[in-house]
């Protein structure tokens, strides 16, 4: 059994490269990760993610109101 690159405690069963992207994990440059510290990293991340929405939403209806005044 390959452990936890992160924790330790678990099975590693999910081939894990971060931010590093798809082709990091093409060229082998991986950790073995448990499904339960990936999906609390994921979970960090899009919470992360998250906290943009109402600055982008903001920001899109300055656009449309723009758009709508050139027209």
């Amino acid at each position: 059994m390959i452990k936890c690159a992160n924790c330790g405690k678990r099975e590693g069963t999910i081939k894990w490269v971060g931010s590093e992207g798809v082709l990091a994990l093409t060229h082998g440059f991986y950790k073995m990760w448990c499904e339960i510290c990936a999906t609390e990293a994921q979970l960090e991340y899009a919470k992360e993610l998250a906290k943009n929405i109402p600055k982008l939403e903001e920001r899109l209806k300055i656009l449309i109101a723009k758009e709508e005044r050139e027209c």
